[in-house]
């Protein structure tokens, strides 16, 4: 599986902080966030506003979503955000939270477009994509790790947004003071490689002023 090098350094003339916060349409920019011990890059201008548009009415069309009954630290709640659940292959399970992701649908046309752009970005062949529905602002993830027995080892995770922007946190798992956030834009991506899940949380906190919902999407290769 490639490395997140061996894709940014094919993008890299599209440059650091500056040329991210204002990207031409289909011109992505990409950002090092330079994290010890981990890879994780941010991307902008991967969808154009209207793409993301359509891509937002085709989303909340789909009848897949449901909130699901997890586990967290030894006790059952309901998750406060929507979630589905497509596998290029039914036989795959992605399990976390104490909850079995099994018998899943084929990705829908909209998630094929999405996966599709995303795997010539990057050179990768995701398998598996977990998409969370955050209504608004008061609907969160709190702090953990996607550090799964399902994922492949060391494979990356690469997070879509659609939809209302979002503080996008991450802290080092051995030194909670060490942080960093992004305000993840509508069309953008996050891709989190090698390192990420092992030395790092993160998180989609509370922001009780945004109104909007989020569309996320997040593809993985399930073993």
């Amino acid at each position: 599986m490639p490395g997140l090098d061996q894709f940014f350094k094919a993008n890299s003339r599209s440059g650091g902080a500056a040329a991210a916060t204002s990207p031409p349409p289909l011109a992505p920019a990409c950002l090092d966030l330079k994290l010890p011990d981990a890879d994780v890059r941010y991307y902008t201008g991967l969808w154009t506003p209207a793409e993301a548009t359509e891509i937002i009415t085709e989303l909340a069309a789909l009848p897949d979503w449901e909130r699901r009954q997890i586990l967290i630290c030894g006790r059952e709640c309901m998750q406060n955000r929507l979630t589905c659940f497509f596998a290029r292959d039914p036989s795959l399970n992605y399990r976390y939270s104490g909850i079995e992701n099994s018998n899943c649908k084929a990705f829908p046309p909209v998630v094929e477009r999405i996966c599709k752009r995303v795997s010539k970005k990057l050179g990768i062949q995701f398998n598996y994509c977990l998409l969370n529905l955050y209504k608004d602002g008061r609907q969160t993830l709190g702090w953990h790790a996607d550090d799964e027995r399902d994922l492949a080892p060391g494979s990356v995770i690469a997070s879509c947004t659609f939809g209302a922007p979002r503080f996008f946190d991450l802290r080092r798992r051995d030194d909670h003071s060490k942080k960093t956030r992004l305000n993840l834009q509508n069309g953008s991506m996050v891709v989190m490689g090698e390192g990420t899940q092992t030395h790092y949380h993160h998180q989609v906190p509370q922001q009780a002023k945004i109104t909007e919902p989020r569309y996320n999407l997040t593809f993985r290769v399930v073993v």
